[in-house]
């Protein structure tokens, strides 16, 4: 009997199995969006501006500026004023410190905040002030700290501590650009 029902409606039950798959898609694809809207913590004009977007907007930021911060701190705790003139002293010295600029944390962070906050479009207008200099100060640090990995490379011992002192001071800058994003979140 069961047999016979099902043979002659099968193509409401496969209507039916039809809608639940299709329902299930969707309810996933939304599930999904909302996901990316709450990592990305905005996207359109009027999220902009929400205390979300803002609180998304500084955790990401700061969180990746700390991390960039205390890598160029390892890095200025080397003494660069007494670099060995030995080639394998040298190299025994430069190790360490090549390993540090090649840290995969201090790479993230960088492409973190840059892919995330390079256009004032996806920046809560609240930092627009600060976002430019951000991306900036940003992309200096990142030059310089590959020049300095180069010039460690490739045994360059005249540009190295001018090198580790202009790091130095993009680190102090990055710091001071950290405390003015806190600092606007915190206005009222």
């Amino acid at each position: 009997m069961m047999g016979y029902l099902i043979r002659k409606n099968w193509w409401i039950i496969g209507l039916v199995l039809l809608i639940a798959v299709i329902y299930f898609i969707n309810e996933n694809q939304l599930q999904e969006q909302q996901n990316e809207i709450r990592s990305e913590g905005f996207y359109s004009g009027e999220e902009i501006n929400s205390p979300e977007a803002e609180a998304s907007y500084v955790q990401i930021v700061v969180d990746n500026l700390i991390t960039i911060t205390d890598n160029v701190a390892n890095i200025s705790q080397y003494d660069f004023n007494n670099i060995p003139k030995n080639a394998k002293e040298f190299k025994l010295w430069g190790e360490p410190i090549k390993s540090e600029l090649l840290n995969s944390n201090f790479d993230s962070a960088f492409t973190e905040i840059d892919t995330r906050y390079s256009s004032n479009f996806t920046t809560p207008s609240k930092f627009h002030s600060v976002n430019e200099r951000l991306i900036k100060t940003l992309n200096e640090t990142k030059n310089i700290e590959q020049a300095l990995y180069t010039a460690i490379d490739n045994y360059n011992i005249n540009d190295i501590p001018e090198l580790a002192k202009r790091l130095q001071e993009q680190g102090e800058s990055l710091k001071n650009l950290s405390n003015e994003i806190i600092s606007i979140a915190n206005q009222k």
